[in-house]
């Protein structure tokens, strides 16, 4: 149920429509994001709404109405909404043509590039995390990041993750996270053979995760407590080499 609070200002709105739109509750965050756009004298304030309210109907699947809030924002994050609402659309070349506009203008922001990369990681899996059916279409997104930008490993990576999951495409992401392998990188190596471990433990592959796993750790992996704490693991962590592997390791370790 709504809240009348009107003396809190359109940035409580936006705050909390965010908040609702996160947790997947579309009903309130549409709402809140409706409430900023219409009270609201502030033009960036009305193109966060727009943006908000943009995502709310793609996530209702509601792609005209996406379409006509994301063209109301005039920055890359507007073009990249109208760019992943095609592709849901069915409409790849213009998609592309959109999701390309949309990081060139970032580069064009930071030539460097690589906050460019940073911040895509980081506004792709936040999108997953609250709308897992938009991994085909941020996948996609990572493989248009890769043809123009500088560095694109990471990016390659977490593409990796996404095929692993929630897409499942468990021997489509080994190939992948190998090709990365093929150019040594220490400190991020490791990084793939983990992914490479618990892509297998999802497969159900459990020598092959095992021996990537500890591939891993002589890279340096050392968080023990991932191994108990990450749902990769559910289906291995009651197997004696499971528990052999992590003792041999990390004899120390207590919270098991």
């Amino acid at each position: 149920e709504a809240i009348d609070l009107p003396t809190l200002g359109n940035q409580y709105y936006l705050d909390l429509a965010n908040y609702y739109l996160e947790s997947t509750q579309t009903d309130s965050a549409r709402l809140y994001f409706e409430r900023a756009n219409t009270l609201s004298l502030d033009p960036a304030q009305q193109q966060r709404a727009a943006w908000g309210l943009g995502w709310v109907e793609l996530m209702e699947k509601q792609y005209q109405g996406a379409v006509d809030y994301f063209t109301q924002v005039s920055s890359s994050e507007g073009y990249t909404g109208l760019g992943l609402t095609y592709k849901k659309m069915g409409r790849q070349s213009l998609a592309d043509s959109l999701l390309r506009y949309a990081l060139q203008l970032e580069i064009s922001n930071n030539p460097a590039g690589l906050p460019v990369v940073q911040t895509l990681i980081i506004e792709g899996n936040s999108i997953v995390a609250f709308a897992p059916n938009l991994a085909p279409e941020i996948s996609h997104l990572y493989t248009i990041a890769m043809e123009v930008l500088p560095d694109t490993s990471r990016l390659l990576f977490h593409k990796g993750m996404l095929l692993k999951a929630p897409l499942g495409q468990y021997r489509q992401a080994i190939q992948l996270f190998e090709s990365l392998l093929e150019t040594p990188n220490p400190g991020f190596d490791l990084e793939v053979y983990y992914g490479i471990a618990t892509t297998y433990a999802l497969w159900g592959k459990s020598n092959k995760a095992l021996e990537s796993l500890e591939m891993a750790i002589q890279k340096g992996f050392d968080r023990p407590e991932l191994l108990y704490k990450d749902l990769d693991w559910d289906r291995l962590r009651g197997k004696r080499r499971f528990a052999e592997l992590v003792n041999k390791y990390f004899p120390n370790y207590s919270d098991k």
